[in-house]
């Protein structure tokens, strides 16, 4: 072998040494069920598995069903070093396959099967079966009993299913009531623990009593179970029964319930037993085994059929303490549930022993306490009674009132009406539980005290009524009134009958208190709460002070008003009436009362109109009038709280007899008065109906009515005339009779003003308004009105005359007001006064012509700023200086200007102008010299090696999905900007983003040091993170959807102007790193992000060196044949 092959070889080997071999191997796919019947399309299908030596973070997949033949390509994921993850969906519904955010959703049949395998190795695969169908079920086949108590045991026959295999078997037991939801609704459901069982045993002893349907169900290994009607059909009835058989009465001179463990006792010595046991599902069961033990004594039933069995036992002279146990034996029900009931009779003839009374105790509500006790020696005690009575009593007749009966405490509380002053007996008899019982007295002959009876006497009498006996109020203070005897001298009041007030001093039987509040935290009160509320009133004897009595009352207090009526109608009726209706008010406290019908011929309707009451929902409203009414309605609760007005509604009446109607055209009408001039005046009055004759009289002030003459021009028209000197109150007064003969008479009313106002003229001024007013004593002043050269100012109307003229409009100089002051008939009084306006302030104008000048130049100083900003230049120290000493001397001029201070604020306003004009002459001044842009488009394409920048699976799969659907721009842009004649390097990046939501982005730039050889040196728009100050570092930002956001930064290092023609096009930029979310340093895969593009750079520089190789071997094969050529 020449020199030359060695070398051609030793080429080839290192090429081949220099050549990277990627490759992913699946090593296991696993789908995470064998079997479903879940076919809903939202349903995720979980794809796991293994790889080795996984080249990207994708994974080739395929899938297929015998419903899609073709496969569908898809990837998994991977989610860490050796593991990847995939998903897909069924779908049952749809003729053709789809994806869903990359995932497969494949078609298939009610059967089927779904293969998922490596796109690479169709051996690597695994299957999901899936099956819809139901399984076909079997049925019972043991005979079923109509009862069963414990358990029952069913046998079945082996269902089927067409495509899988049987899992399990179920039994329900289910209510008759529920057997169509028998799934859901059952008492017990059975499940058994293989698929090979025919025969379940049912514990059913956890099941209440009843009607129940056995069913049997089988399940499917994927998931199915039967169809609801086979399963329906398999149904056997039966009935469950854990109740024992119960005694239905056991007699004893008097029947008896029996319970279990119970003691019955009797006074007699001679008596049957006699017990009835029943059973009335399923019935008793009539063994010869059954009996009754009576101590040991076994007595058979003497009676037996399905439903009842019967025993008894005679008992004759039994002696004082004897007991009889009885207990059953065998005496069951048809399903063998045991009557497992025992009681007790102990025979005990001897009467209690007499209790002692303690105390006798009263209390100022006249309630009674009496207390005793009882001697020992009674060993079957019941019950006290105690009676009451008026007169001494020895035996208990219809005169004696039984107080309580008491079966454990020795104590009693009589707490039922006494009469005042009285004296009360007492006596307690005992009771034991064989119906013995003590003796009502007996005297104690050593202290010559009752055993069993003593006396107490009552109080003095005293009665309280609230607000009239009535159940509500509204009032915190209602009337109280008191009734008390004769003997009572002071009375305290209080809310709880505990804390009470200073007391009252009486001197009569009967009196009346309106001050005390029940609605104050004193006295035991509440406050303001809504509640029933009691008063209680207690009285003192004033011939035994410690002898004092109690009494109360109570009433609701309710101060919410009703609901306000709605829906409130007016209907015209054919006989003239309005027909009034609408819907009911609620009160959820004392309850509804009545109505108030407000009305008025005007719609000004208020609780100060006119009203009627009604107690329905509806009302009829007449009147002698032709007339529009305007009505509202209000509620009132039985505590007097009255809701607010319903809405207005309005209706016409009509009256039959003549109505007359004033002409009011020479009137002034002021509130709904008329008012009239002095002097003669003519009057016409118009019926609406023909009249067969009229009257007219008039009433000046205080005088008599005198009749006026008339002329009826017609029938339906009066006329006259009068001549009025005087102001007066004039009444009206018309009298006819229409031509259906109904008379009727009305009356108007009208003023007559024969006097003009006297008034004067009252002004201030304040910063150039000036405050004009008139002062009068005349109380029918209707306007004024205030004119300035002929031109009216103001018009004012009582009660407010002031008029408030702005002078700003108005030159500076002197002026008079004229003021016209009209009465209600316009009768007219005028004044006249002068004053001055000088408004204008030379010192602001001249402030204000400097503001107006420099505002220009300090926005258009602000706006440069910002744009300096926003391309990092940095300004001098002294340009610093100056602009803060400017922003603080147009701080100065601001304040004093807004204090009124207008010399010194123009004086520091100028200083502004003076420094406003320096300041521009030291703004930095800069200009684009060159740029040049690269765009960089994220796509698919993209997706391989983003792993080598994180591991974190969720920032990769959201990345991937953002380049997929290509929705993310970047827009480099490479300056040179000179400012003040020095050049820098600027870098501008704009993030696009194409979506419609916004995007939080991680974005990793990678400077060549020709840019700048360290972060150290460089200036940054926004908060920067430094990975490397290499250059490397991260931003991150948020681009809004549609919209893009823009990061700049600078090297603040001088570059030369040989740096701009030799270097700024040979600056080579790496595409941006951008990741979804913000990704911390942590999740970072730092040398992936430091050195991704390594692998790139060694590449270029191999085939740089096999270029360089290869020319230096074609040197040396020519060198070569040249000796060859020139030896030869």
């Amino acid at each position: 072998m020449n020199n030359v092959t060695k070398i051609i070889y030793c080429f080839l080997f290192f090429i081949l040494l220099n050549i990277p071999i990627y490759a992913t191997t699946i090593t296991t796919i696993t789908i995470d069920k064998n079997y479903t019947n879940n076919t809903s399309s939202s349903q995720i299908y979980t794809v796991s598995g293994t790889v080795t030596d996984p080249s990207g973070p994708l994974v080739p997949l395929k899938i297929y069903s015998d419903k899609q033949t073709d496969p569908l390509d898809f990837n998994g994921y991977v989610s860490d070093a050796n593991t990847f993850l995939a998903y897909f969906y069924l779908d049952i519904n749809s003729s053709e396959s789809s994806y869903v955010s990359g995932r497969p959703k494949i078609i298939i049949n009610s059967f089927d099967e779904v293969v998922v395998y490596d796109a690479e190795n169709e051996a690597m695969q695994d299957t999901l079966i899936v099956d819809t169908l139901p399984p076909n079920i079997g049925h019972f086949e043991n005979p079923f009993d109509m009862f069963y108590s414990q358990s029952i045991t069913v046998s079945f026959s082996p269902a089927t299913d067409d495509e899988t295999f049987i899992d399990k078997y179920i039994v329900y037991v289910v209510p008759f009531s529920k057997l169509n939801s028998y799934s859901t609704n059952y008492s017990k459901k059975f499940v058994s623990d293989n698929n090979t069982t025919d025969e379940m045993t049912l514990n059913l002893s956890s099941i209440s009593d009843g009607n129940y349907y056995v069913l049997l169900d089988a399940n499917d290994i994927a998931g199915n179970y039967g169809s609801s009607q086979e399963v329906i059909d398999t149904n056997k009835p039966i009935y469950i029964d854990h109740t024992q058989p119960i005694i239905n009465y056991f007699n004893l001179s008097e029947n008896h319930l029996v319970t279990n463990g119970t003691t019955y006792y009797t006074n007699q010595t001679t008596f049957d037993i006699n017990v009835s046991v029943t059973d009335s599902v399923p019935g008793m069961s009539c063994t010869s085994f059954a009996i009754m033990k009576i101590n040991t004594t076994q007595i058979p039933y003497t009676d037996c059929n399905s439903l009842l069995m019967a025993f008894n036992f005679p008992v004759s002279n039994a002696s004082n303490g004897s007991d009889f146990n009885v207990s059953f034996v065998d005496v069951n029900d048809i399903v063998d549930n045991n009557l497992s009931t025992t009681f007790k009779i102990i025979v005990d003839t001897n009467a209690p022993p007499n209790p002692n009374i303690h105390t006798l105790t009263r209390t100022k509500d006249e309630n009674i306490t009496i207390t005793w006790d009882m001697p020992s020696g009674e060993p079957h005690f019941d019950y006290y009674k105690v009676y009451r009575s008026q007169t001494d009593f020895n035996s208990i007749s219809s005169n004696q009132t039984l107080v309580c009966t008491q079966s454990t405490v020795t104590s009693c509380i009589d707490a039922s009406e006494k009469l005042p002053n009285t004296t009360y007996w007492y006596g307690v008899i005992a009771y034991d539980k064989a119906k013995n019982y003590s003796d009502l007295s007996k005297i104690n002959p050593t202290t010559n005290k009752y055993y069993s009876k003593t006396t107490i006497k009552t109080g003095p009498k005293i009665e309280i009524s609230i607000a009239d006996g009535n159940n509500y109020t509204n009032s915190a203070t209602p009337k109280l009134e008191i009734t008390c005897s004769s003997n009572v001298d002071r009375i305290w009041l209080s809310c709880n009958g505990v804390t009470f007030d200073a007391g009252y001093s009486v001197d009569d039987t009967e009196f009346t208190i309106n001050s005390f509040n029940f609605t104050t935290l004193n006295y035991g009160c509440h406050g303001t709460v809504n509640e029933e509320k009691a008063i209680y009133v207690k009285a003192r004897d004033k011939d035994n002070v410690s002898l004092e009595s109690v009494a109360f009352d109570t009433i609701i207090f309710d101060n919410f008003p009703p609901s306000i009526p709605t829906n409130l109608k007016a209907i015209s009726q054919s006989n003239g009436s309005i027909k009034l209706t609408w819907n009911d008010s609620d009160d959820n406290s004392s309850g509804l009362d009545y109505y108030k019908i407000y009305y008025s011929t005007t719609n000004n309707v208020s609780k100060s109109s006119s009203f009627i009451t009604s107690s329905s929902e509806s009302y009829v409203f007449t009147s002698e009038v032709d007339s529009n009414y305007f009505f509202g309605i209000s509620a009132i609760d039985k505590a007097g709280n009255e809701s607010p007005l319903s809405s207005i509604v309005s209706g016409k009446t009509k009256f039959l007899g003549p109505k007359f109607v004033l002409d009011e055209n020479q009137f002034v009408k002021i509130n709904g008065v008329l008012f009239l001039k002095k002097g003669t005046k003519s009057f016409l009055i118009t019926s609406d109906l023909g009249l067969l004759n009229a009257k007219v009289k008039l009433k000046m002030n205080n005088s008599a009515f005198q009749e006026v003459p008339i002329t009826l021009s017609d029938s339906t028209h009066i006329l006259f005339k009068y001549d009025f000197n005087n102001s007066a109150d004039v009444n009206l007064l018309i009298e006819g009779t229409s031509i259906y003969n109904i008379k009727n008479t009305q009356y108007f009313f009208f003023k007559i003003d024969a006097d003009a106002p006297q008034f004067d003229i009252t002004q201030t001024q304040t910063n150039g308004v000036f405050s004009f007013n008139i002062t009068s004593s005349a109380t029918d002043i209707n306007k004024v009105e205030y004119k300035i050269n002929n031109l009216i100012v103001c018009t004012k109307q009582p009660p407010i005359f002031v008029c408030d003229f702005n002078s700003f409009s108005y030159p500076d100089g002197n002026y008079n007001l004229d003021v016209f002051v009209y009465d209600n008939v316009l009768n007219l009084a005028q004044k006249t006064i002068s004053f001055s306006i000088d408004n204008i302030n030379e010192d602001k104008v001249r402030v204000d012509v400097i503001i107006s000048k420099i505002a220009p130049s300090i926005n258009s100083l602000a706006s440069n700023i910002v744009t300096l900003n926003d391309w990092l230049i940095e300004f001098s120290p002294s340009f610093l200086t100056d602009y803060n000493r400017l922003y603080d001397t147009l701080t100065k001029a601001n304040q004093e200007y807004l204090q009124g201070h207008y010399l010194k604020a123009q004086e520091y306003y100028t200083q502004t102008d003076i420094m406003l004009k320096d300041i521009f002459n030291k703004l930095p001044s800069y200009s684009i010299l060159q740029t040049k842009s690269i765009d960089y488009v994220y796509d698919s394409s993209k997706i391989y090696g983003l792993n080598n920048y994180t591991k974190d699976g969720n920032v990769l799969r959201d990345t991937g999905a953002l380049y997929t659907n290509r929705q993310l721009r970047i827009s480099r842009e490479f300056i040179i900007q000179e400012v003040d004649s020095v050049k820098y390097y600027v870098m501008s990046l704009k993030v696009i983003n194409d979506s419609n939501s916004n995007l939080k982005l991680t974005i990793i730039d990678r400077l060549p040091k020709d840019f700048a050889e360290s972060t150290d040196l460089m200036l940054f728009n926004l908060p920067v993170e430094i990975l490397q100050t290499d250059p490397v570092f991260k931003y991150v930002v948020t681009a809004p959807a549609n919209g893009y956001v823009v990061i700049r930064y600078k090297n603040s290092e001088e570059i030369t102007s040989f740096d701009m023609m030799t270097m700024f096009d040979r600056i080579e930029f790496d595409e941006p790193i951008v990741l979804v979310g913000d990704v911390s340093i942590d999740k970072l895969n730092i040398n992936g992000v430091l050195s991704d593009n390594l692998i790139t750079k060694y590449l270029v520089y191999e085939i740089v060196f096999l270029i360089i190789l290869f020319v230096l071997i074609y040197f040396l094969i020519m060198q070569h044949k040249k000796k060859v050529k020139n030896k030869m």
